[in-house]
């Protein structure tokens, strides 16, 4: 998320010198709008782990399909009603915290879902809390 940002202020104020004080005070605002978009996703990211882990201890089980995850996922969350968001962050939650969340292959073709449950969910909110401050923190135009 922080790249496109990153692309558009390249391309926006890369072009003259004579700019550099509007350059200045825009690169700050872009800064502050990447922190925010930053926690906002992390916010979203953390309330979706949440999501999960409430979805496998209700079924008491060790993997779900990718379908039938999405699907507990929408039914449980009336602000997501498009899977193709889901599964995106589903797919940004296996590559920011794979060792809670991953992905196999099971023998009939489906995508199965497990997570770690010995994994401490307090550790894996703040570790995702982390990388919303990570993506911004030596950014700088």
């Amino acid at each position: 998320m922080v790249i496109p940002l990153a692309q558009e202020f390249s391309a926006r104020y890369s072009n003259t010198v004579e700019e550099s004080n509007d350059c200045t005070s825009n690169a700050h605002e872009m800064k502050q709008r990447v922190l925010v978009t930053s926690q906002q996703v992390s916010t979203c990211l953390v309330d979706l782990v949440a999501l999960i882990h409430r979805i496998f201890l209700s079924l008491g089980c060790f993997s779900i399909t990718k379908e039938e995850l999405v699907h507990k996922i929408i039914m449980n969350n009336c602000d997501i009603i498009e899977r193709r968001e889901i599964e995106e962050q589903i797919e940004l939650l296996e590559k920011l915290i794979p060792e809670w969340i991953f992905r196999k292959l099971a023998p009939c073709g489906d995508l199965l879902y497990s997570i770690r449950k010995e994994s401490n969910l307090d550790s894996v909110c703040a570790r995702l809390c982390n990388v919303g401050q990570d993506c911004h923190r030596g950014w700088s135009p």
